[in-house]
């Protein structure tokens, strides 16, 4: 039997790749009105196996009102301003500055919630990612070495397969219903070693997950200034405060803390304004 390659590795997959979009597409046309995957085992059109860390973190999803709560209770850990000038003088917490200025309820608007909803999921997808990564593991808890080596494994028994039928004169056909099944199983492990799989075979190791914070603190600042009505005393430097307790970490909020402060996150939306 011929060594497997790279090259054989990689038209295996490519082969394993192109059936998988086929049998989609197959799909699609014959349901042209559902739009969410119809296979419960591979997502449209890029991830041929679930998300599963997705899956985790909307079971224990929290509720808009769960999300008030917690807003609420963050912006009662913190004194306004942040940083104080002096330690020692006692300060207003944010939330008693909201309150003052007749804002709670505009920030507890439904969009706005449903926003800080998808921030924080986002944020804790993130974390479990990068402790994925850092461990060298996939979504799914297992050594990423794992799922390499049953993708070649796979692959080196379809060439087993094709060499000992080849030997005694057997027809490819033979294995005409089983060599999907394997290309199958083969895609989905190649797709966890090599997430990114469309656009080339890096392994997960050498992707490192993506956090994109100045971006996103503009989005969180917009949706603030958005909630609240134009007429009303939001000053920038609360909004920023306000963008700060939302990104800040809840250890951070619990010791009293925001990070990033304000004034960092002021300087990102300055420059993203320029």
């Amino acid at each position: 039997m011929k060594p497997l390659s790279n090259k054989i590795l990689r038209n295996l997959i490519t082969e394993a790749y192109t059936a998988w979009r086929a049998e989609q597409e197959r799909l699609r046309k014959k349901f042209p009105h559902v739009t969410v995957p119809l296979n419960p085992d591979f997502m449209w059109p890029y991830q041929p196996t679930v998300d599963t860390i997705a899956q985790r973190l909307n079971t224990k999803a929290a509720s808009a009102d769960q999300i008030k709560k917690r807003l609420l209770w963050r912006m009662r850990q913190v004194q306004y301003p942040f940083p104080p000038a002096d330690r020692k003088k006692t300060r207003e917490t944010i939330y008693q500055v909201v309150r003052k200025h007749g804002l709670q309820k505009a920030l507890l608007d439904p969009k706005l919630i449903a926003r800080i909803k998808l921030f924080w999921f986002l944020s804790d997808y993130y974390g479990q990612e990068r402790r994925f990564h850092d461990r060298k593991q996939s979504h799914h808890a297992y050594p990423l070495r794992f799922h390499r080596d049953a993708m070649k494994e796979m692959a080196r028994h379809l060439l087993w397969l094709e060499e000992m039928a080849k030997q005694n004169k057997v027809s490819r056909n033979w294995f005409s219903q089983y060599r999907p099944a394997i290309l199958k199983a083969m895609l989905q492990e190649a797709s966890i070693y090599c997430p990114r799989i469309i656009m080339g075979f890096k392994s997960a190791t050498q992707i490192p997950p993506v956090k994109s914070a100045g971006d996103m603190q503009m989005d969180i600042y917009k949706a603030i200034t958005a909630a609240v009505p134009k007429a009303s005393n939001l000053s920038d430097n609360l909004a920023y405060h306000l963008t700060a307790v939302i990104w800040s970490s809840p250890s951070s909020i619990r010791a009293h803390k925001l990070e990033p402060t304000p004034a960092a996150v002021s300087r990102n939306i300055r420059d993203r304004r320029q």
